[in-house]
């Protein structure tokens, strides 16, 4: 009955479309260890009185924990939309069509 009702007296129009963008751009830190050095240390030692000798050593650097790189990224996004507008189907295919109702979802 209700179909039989819209479709003798009312018209629909129905609209889908994409509005208005949206971007975010950023970075994702990425985390790891960084840093860490050994060092090798060798030389000779002189006296004043003729003597002397060498060395030989090692000193060791840790490295630290933090982001060591990152990856940019970007985002879009859209509006959507659907508009519903209901004539009198009287009017639907005049110059001046009357809508009884006009509704809009975005």
């Amino acid at each position: 009955m209700i179909n039989y009702f819209m479709e003798r007296w009312h018209s629909t129009n129905c609209t889908y479309g994409m509005g208005d963008s949206e971007t975010e751009t950023g970075e994702i830190p990425l985390y790891g260890y960084s840093g860490g050095k050994t060092t090798y240390h060798s030389g000779s030692i002189f006296t004043g009185s003729g003597g002397g000798g060498s060395y030989t050593g090692t000193s060791y650097t840790p490295g630290t924990f933090g982001v060591v790189s990152s990856i940019p990224y970007s985002v879009t996004t859209y509006d959507r939309y659907l508009t519903v507008s209901i004539f009198t189907t009287a009017s639907f295919r005049s110059d001046d069509p009357k809508r009884i109702y006009n509704g809009r979802i975005k």
